[in-house]
């Protein structure tokens, strides 16, 4: 390992001694021999040739993305044979100057040196090849292959739209009841008006009780609609000329309102926003799907339909208030709740007397008596009549 580190920097320090001389060589010997090769070397090298300009007639772009054969352009140099030579260098120049130095390439274990260098202008291109031992007969430096690059196809600006959408559910739901109210009194149930019967020895007196029962009927969701937005935007790298835009509900082809009229030219970068709206009569389960047609192509999105909570809640708790005119004049008010959501009953009681009622005259006298939902306006009657009998 040591042995052949020291090999190779006394050969770098010949091939630098080389390249200063060069010139010299050239400037006494002109290109050298017939073959290139520089009629001073002697046996122990460095051995010095020169391209002589072989290979400018081997073309071959094809070969692109082969080894070394990059598509920016290449040339392929060999040299044959490599004799006792187990180093090389090539040194490119143009007028004068060195332009790109090489090592030798793939495949190393060949009797043949091979470099692989950029591309250069070939007919100001100067080439020589230095070598660490004396050559074996061949064809010299030669050029196998080149191309002076390959220029890919124009690429055609790309249409492209970005369709995307959003889908929104809105109910009303509503909470609904019923009301009753029913009266108690000489161990009758009424439900519209009971008689009671005031005699002034305080027979008759009688403890009246009203029922309240308001019953919870479940609800309805009602309102139902399905709304949302289309957003279409040129992500691509032309206009994009908008034929039209179709959407579904639940494979349902639905109406869909955009700001323009088609054919609609979309530039690149900018968006179109188009909404719809539909009313429907049940909670319908599936997709919302659009499809967005243009001269070239089409696009497509969809997103599911999911309902959530309602937008309002109508009536789920409510309150109960009571009215009695027994004393009449005077009203007395009751009231009861929250309710929410469940049925319930309330129960109250009055103590009906002939002494608290005996300065009216004999007679029939009807007590109104009225409950009703503070929250939906629904309400029920149930009156009191009472009949006060002359002593």
């Amino acid at each position: 390992m040591f042995e052949k580190k020291w090999q190779r920097v006394v050969f770098a320090l010949v091939m630098i001694l080389a390249l200063s001389l060069g010139g010299v060589v050239q400037a006494n010997n002109g290109q050298g021999n017939a073959n290139g090769r520089n009629k001073d070397d002697g046996p122990s090298g460095p051995y010095i040739e020169y391209w002589d300009g072989r290979g400018t007639d081997s073309e071959k772009c094809e070969l692109v993305g082969e080894r070394g054969r990059p598509e920016e352009g290449w040339i392929h140099w060999v040299f044959s044979t490599k004799g006792q030579s187990t180093d090389a260098e090539l040194v490119l120049k143009i007028d004068g100057e060195v332009v790109y130095t090489a090592e030798p390439g793939e495949p190393l274990n060949a009797n043949v040196w091979h470099f692989y260098t950029p591309y250069f202008d070939l007919e100001t291109l100067e080439a020589k090849i230095i070598l660490d031992g004396k050559p074996g007969p061949g064809g010299g430096l030669v050029i196998s292959d080149y191309c002076p690059g390959v220029v890919p196809p124009p690429v055609e600006p790309k249409e492209e739209l970005t369709v995307t959408k959003t889908v929104e559910t809105s109910f009303v739901r509503e909470h609904k009841w019923n009301i009753y109210k029913e009266v108690v009194a000489n161990d009758l149930l009424c439900t519209t008006h009971a008689l009671v019967h005031l005699y002034p020895d305080g027979s008759g007196d009688e403890l009246v009780k009203w029922i309240i029962d308001v019953e919870y009927k479940g609800y309805v969701d009602r309102d139902m609609k399905i709304y949302g937005e289309i957003m279409i935007k040129n992500t691509g790298q032309v206009d994009a000329v908008i034929t039209g835009v179709e959407d579904w509900l639940a494979s349902m082809p639905i109406d869909v309102d955009c700001p323009v009229e088609f054919p609609y030219t979309l530039p690149v970068g900018e968006t179109l926003v188009c909404t719809y709206k539909v009313y429907v009569d049940t909670m319908i389960e599936g997709y919302n799907e659009v499809k967005v047609t243009t001269e070239r192509d089409t696009y497509t999105a969809k997103a599911p339909i999911i309902w959530g909570e309602p937008a309002e809640e109508l009536y789920k708790t409510i309150n109960v208030m009571d009215e009695s005119f027994l004393r009449f004049p005077d009203v007395e008010y009751r009231e009861f709740g929250p309710i929410t959501a469940e049925s319930a009953r309330f129960v109250y009681e009055e103590m009906v007397t002939w002494a608290e009622f005996s300065y009216l005259e004999p007679g029939h006298y009807y007590r109104h008596n009225r409950a009703w939902i503070v929250e939906t306006g629904q309400e029920v009657i149930s009156n009191l009549v009472l009949h006060i009998v002359a002593e």
